[in-house]
């Protein structure tokens, strides 16, 4: 465990695969648990450890025996195994458990769809030279960015500005508030690309508490072809936060097509620890 890490997961990534049936339940399908790296201790066998976890999640030994395919022990830990529809969603992992105050920063952490990671439909392109054009807006100074870039000339002066709060093309949006007795108001400037069906129209949706205001000018977006690319402002309104540490609100972008983009939006009233 890294010292600075926030938060503690793990990840059960089920993917269905192509083997044949092992059972004569035409229920049943193939799946792979995936639960992380290969363990570096040795006391029991992988399978005898695979077969304990299934036993213990399916509440039966004998079926846990007869629907275990293969187990995978050497370069990562995982086993293959014929599951019913409601046994491979009782393995699923279970929503992550985290600190109530850090809970808004592990929006999205932990957890992997693959199949839907090949199709996101919209993304937020980002160059090396948007995170520089960030750096100086946090004002680095020029020795620090040349550290940070292995670059001497990188120079703040010569970059164009992308304009927002934070002048980053992010999906994420972080409001840091500096006068907790004040209401808060910042604007955030994104593109998205479209890498999904070319006649693509998406709708903006926002969620958010009563006392946060989030707008989005255009709320909805038209594309035309593969790799287009739409501008859109997000404004952000959140009340005097002198009792409240953290608000957090989402904006998801849904076409039907059934893809939904989301975007996290917190209003922190707190200094956040190194690894955040």
């Amino acid at each position: 465990m890294e010292k600075q890490t926030f938060c503690i997961f793990s990840v059960l990534l089920l993917a269905t695969l192509s083997l044949s049936q092992g059972s004569n339940d035409k229920e049943r399908k193939a799946y792979i648990v995936y639960m992380g790296n290969a363990p570096k201790t040795h006391h029991i066998s992988t399978a005898d450890r695979h077969h304990g976890f299934l036993s213990s999640a399916l509440g039966d030994e004998d079926v846990a025996r007869r629907i275990r395919i293969h187990s995978y022990g050497k370069s990562f830990d995982a086993f293959a195994a014929h599951l019913l529809p409601e046994e491979a969603e009782r393995l699923k992992p279970s929503e992550m458990k985290i600190g109530d105050l850090f809970a808004e920063w592990g929006s999205g952490a932990g957890q992997i769809d693959p199949t839907k990671a090949l199709d996101p439909g919209l993304i937020y392109d980002l160059s090396e030279i948007d995170y520089i054009r960030f750096l100086c807006k946090a004002s680095y100074s020029r020795t620090i960015l040349s550290i940070v870039t292995g670059d001497q000339n990188t120079n703040c002066s010569s970059i164009s500005p992308f304009g927002g709060h934070d002048a980053l093309n992010y999906p994420s949006m972080n409001v840091q508030v500096e006068n907790p007795h004040s209401s808060t108001t910042a604007a955030f400037i994104r593109t998205v690309t479209n890498v999904g069906p070319e006649k693509s129209t998406y709708k903006a949706a926002v969620k958010a508490p009563k006392d946060v205001k989030v707008t989005v000018t255009l709320d909805t977006l038209v594309f035309n072809k593969v790799n287009e690319k739409k501008f859109f402002k997000v404004k952000v309104q959140g009340p005097p936060m002198e009792d409240t540490l953290v608000l957090s609100a989402s904006l998801e972008w849904i076409d039907s097509n059934n893809h939904k983009v989301k975007s996290p939006i917190v209003i922190s009233n707190m200094v956040l620890p190194i690894g955040i």
